[in-house]
């Protein structure tokens, strides 16, 4: 499958104005915190064209079987992900080692990013992403590959639930259902957000 087949430029476009303010927000925050001061929510909405575009590719997926979809899916995240994170990791972990005495926390937080796992360990070591500790890690962005990274294989068992339980031809009985519990979770996440 091609994988510019399904390309949507806008999306694109919008991923672009999402960093500009989450990178203005950070900007902002060292300066004096008024200019832009809900641009951290341009995570919330790279989040939701990430999951946009994945859900659109994995719907319009034309493999027949799991054994096709599981492959082909995880070798193009890796693709795509691997080789700038590895870009970014492997030298900033050796600067890391020796510009700091004790760089346990951040090599940590940098081999979980590697496996996507790095919001966990944030938050297992009870990091706040505000304090001043924090602010020193330099993997401590991370944290969202991680959970986009979880979310991409929810989404993909998600999918692949259209192979195990009702063969490849009957996918339309699963997208009704699905596209229902995506709109549920969305509004709930949403009211989350609003709310808290």
């Amino acid at each position: 499958m091609n994988p510019n087949k399904y390309y949507i430029w806008q999306a694109d476009l919008l991923r672009a104005v999402a960093v500009i303010a989450v990178f203005l927000n950070h900007w902002d925050g060292h300066v004096n915190g008024n200019f832009l001061p809900k641009g951290y929510l341009g995570v919330d909405v790279f989040f939701v064209i990430s999951g946009f575009v994945i859900a659109y590719s994995l719907s319009r997926s034309t493999h027949s079987s799991i054994s096709q979809l599981v492959p082909d899916f995880l070798c193009r995240r890796l693709h795509r992900l691997l080789p700038a994170l590895l870009f970014y990791v492997i030298p900033v972990s050796l600067l890391t080692t020796i510009a700091r005495p004790y760089p346990d926390v951040y090599l940590f937080t940098g081999i979980s990013s590697l496996l996507g796992l790095s919001n966990i360990y944030l938050s297992s070591i009870s990091s706040n992403y505000f304090s001043d500790s924090s602010s020193l890690n330099p993997f401590l962005h991370t944290w969202s590959l991680g959970i986009e990274e979880q979310f991409y294989v929810i989404l993909l068992l998600l999918f692949s639930l259209k192979f195990v339980r009702f063969g490849p031809r009957s996918s339309a009985i699963l997208n009704t259902p699905l596209s229902l519990l995506l709109f549920v979770g969305s509004i709930f996440i949403l009211h989350n957000c609003i709310y808290r």
